[in-house]
C-alpha cells in the first residue's frame, strides 16, 4: 500500500512579500510515536519532509515550513488475510513563493503522489538522524 495516500489541494494565501500556499498530505506510518515526540527525530522528520517538499516544488528550503498532526488509525491488508493497523499522520506544510514566481506552477507537482513518494523515501533514507524505523517504512513506498 502507498504510505502516502492523499493530499489534500494546495490552497492559495497572500503573504506580505509575495503568495504562498499550504496544504497537507496523509502518510500511512507503522508507528507514528517519532512523529510527534518532541527531540532529534522529530526534528529530523520534519526536515527531511520539507526537504522533499522544497525539492518537489522547486524552491529554496528555507521557503518551506512543516507541521505534524495526528489522523485516524487505519487498517491495512497483512498475508494471510489479517490486517495490521497503520498510524496516520498529516503532514502539513507551508510554502512561500519567491516574489514574482506563479504559486500553482509551483503546487502543481505535489499532485504527483507517486514523485513525492519517491522524493521523501530518499530524503528519510538519506538522514542520520531519522530513526531507523522511519527509513525502513520510507523502503516500502
Amino acid at each position: 500500500a502507498d504510505a502516502i495516500a492523499g493530499l489534500a489541494p494546495p490552497s492559495a494565501a497572500l503573504a506580505s512579500s509575495g503568495a504562498s500556499f499550504l496544504g497537507a498530505v496523509l502518510a500511512r506510518v507503522p508507528n507514528s510515536a517519532p512523529y510527534f515526540k518532541a527531540g532529534p527525530s522529530q526534528d529530523a522528520l520534519r526536515q527531511a519532509w520539507a526537504r522533499a517538499l522544497s525539492r518537489v516544488v522547486g524552491v529554496e528550503r528555507d521557503l518551506v515550513r512543516v507541521a505534524f498532526n495526528a489522523a485516524p488509525h487505519v487498517a491495512a491488508p497483512a498475508l494471510a488475510g489479517t490486517t495490521y493497523v497503520l498510524h496516520a499522520v498529516a503532514v502539513m506544510y507551508f510554502v512561500s513563493v519567491p516574489d514574482g514566481a506563479d504559486f500553482r506552477a509551483a503546487a502543481s507537482p505535489l499532485t504527483d503522489l507517486p514523485a513525492l513518494q519517491t522524493i521523501v523515501a530518499s530524503e528519510l533514507a538519506s538522514s542520520s538522524q531519522v530513526p531507523k524505523a522511519a527509513k525502513l517504512n520510507a523502503q516500502e513506498l
